[in-house]
């Protein structure tokens, strides 16, 4: 079943569905899921906070109401997000991109687990991984 769902993902004609915006309130609060989550990946609550809000003010996520409650950060909802965010533009992907490793290196490095995470989260996307 899964060489199936990835064969027909890849190979087989689709409709073409148009692409989201990161300015939608659907792709925004997708955007903010997963900066949320991926701020809380092995820090403290409180840093976990800082680091969220300052990766989202520096790509424009500026509302406080987006900002998800803590038990939404599970793997479902972390899925659905990137599922949400996998229908963007080639070029909000690449934002998207940005906004992980910034939120990734806040720390100054970038661990082999991190370093995973952003691979499937570009896998998730469509999106090639950088080198880091």
């Amino acid at each position: 079943t899964v060489l199936k769902q990835n064969y027909e993902k890849h190979y087989l004609p689709r409709k073409a569905s148009p692409e989201k915006s990161l300015d939608e309130p659907e792709t925004q609060q997708a955007f903010s899921a997963l900066l949320y989550a991926l701020s809380f990946y092995g820090n403290h609550p409180e840093k976990a906070h800082g680091i969220y809000h300052k990766t989202a003010k520096a790509f424009g996520i500026a509302d406080a109401a987006l900002l998800p409650d803590k038990s939404d950060c599970n793997l479902s909802s972390f899925n659905l997000s990137l599922q949400k965010l996998n229908a963007c533009s080639y070029a909000s992907k690449e934002i998207i991109l940005k906004a992980v490793i910034q939120c990734v290196e806040t720390d100054g490095q970038v661990n082999e687990h991190e370093q995973s995470l952003i691979r499937a989260i570009c896998a998730c996307l469509d999106i090639p991984a950088p080198l880091l």
